[in-house]
């Protein structure tokens, strides 16, 4: 058996080139698919923003309306000689960025704005309105006893599996 040899040619001239390519080729793809990713994580954020958004709105929303209640129980009760009664309450929120406190407003016999409640410094409106639903809802606890009467002898304690509700005995 007889080998011959072969002699193979290869053109090494352009392989620099070629790496640089197949490199320059390989990177372009690699940044693309980062950016589609980022793209996406983006959306993402996006999307979850709007949706706590949404959520803050509805939080808030509830939150000022259980604060106006606790507030129309306390009104009466610590502005007795300015306040008006059935006059109206605004739940308001004051300051920016990291300083936001939450408070209840009254129109006095003067027609001034008066504070009824007046709640901490807090990172955001909806800590804020936190804070200050706590703050009403301590003092209506305080409160309770001594200005909402239950008077068994006007009102029928009827007692149900979800609570106690009282109804006058007609």
């Amino acid at each position: 058996m007889v080998i011959m040899a072969t002699s193979i040619n290869i053109d090494l001239s352009n392989i620099g080139d070629k790496v640089a390519a197949a490199i320059q080729e390989s990177m372009e793809k690699m940044v693309s698919e980062k950016v589609a990713a980022v793209k996406k994580d983006m959306q993402e954020v996006f999307i979850m923003k709007d949706d706590q958004n949404k959520n803050d709105a509805s939080a808030i929303a509830g939150l000022h309306k259980q604060i106006l209640a606790n507030a129309k129980f306390l009104a009466p009760i610590f502005a007795r000689t300015t306040y008006i009664p059935n006059s109206d309450l605004a739940v308001v929120t004051l300051g920016v960025g990291t300083s936001i406190s939450g408070r209840v407003l009254y129109k006095s016999v003067r027609n001034e704005t008066c504070p009824l409640l007046v709640g901490p410094d807090e990172a955001s409106q909806v800590e804020a309105l936190e804070k200050l639903l706590k703050l009403s809802s301590m003092l209506v606890n305080e409160r309770w006893d001594d200005n909402v009467s239950e008077d068994l002898n006007r009102m029928d304690a009827q007692e149900v599996d979800e609570g106690t509700y009282y109804a006058e005995d007609l």
